[in-house]
């Protein structure tokens, strides 16, 4: 049976993990969060428009900086802002996925179209040269999207 002492040890540390585990997941919404959220939901409603006037088209962004500055938190809380939005207002016909893979910040673009690949469930068994791989990301997401779009 631990001691008083080891129980008073133990109820610090796990308030400051529980301190710890609260700050990760706070996020505040600073005007430029709010500027760059806008520019998403703008961005994927022309989207949603060019597609319903037949264009294809296979888009991306990428979000660069230094680690740990909420980059991924960021995404993961735009995608879930949107998918609210889109849900109360009865959806879209293409759909409204928001996909992310995060991909360290020094890979190359065959590294990146690795990890893009493997994220969508794709096996690579063997290196493949950058145009090949670059070839099948487009693809893959093209049968994604393709996939999204006749789900609806």
């Amino acid at each position: 049976m631990p001691s008083t002492i080891d129980a008073e040890k133990f109820a610090a540390l796990r308030s400051k993990a529980r301190s710890k585990i609260d700050f990760e997941t706070e996020f505040f919404e600073t005007e430029d969060f709010k500027k760059f959220r806008d520019r998403i939901f703008k961005v994927l409603v022309e989207r949603e428009e060019r597609l319903s006037r037949g264009y294809t088209e296979l888009r991306g962004a990428a979000l660069i900086g230094p680690p740990g500055i909420g980059k991924t938190r960021m995404v993961k809380r735009i995608a879930a802002e949107f998918k609210e939005v889109v849900d109360a207002t009865g959806g879209l016909k293409y759909g409204s996925l928001i996909w992310s893979v995060t991909v360290p910040s020094r890979a190359t673009v065959r590294e990146t179209c690795e990890l893009i690949l493997h994220d969508l469930g794709y096996p690579i068994s063997a290196r493949r040269d950058e145009g090949y791989l670059v070839s099948l990301v487009v693809d893959r997401l093209q049968q994604k999207r393709d996939c999204s779009a006749s789900s609806r």
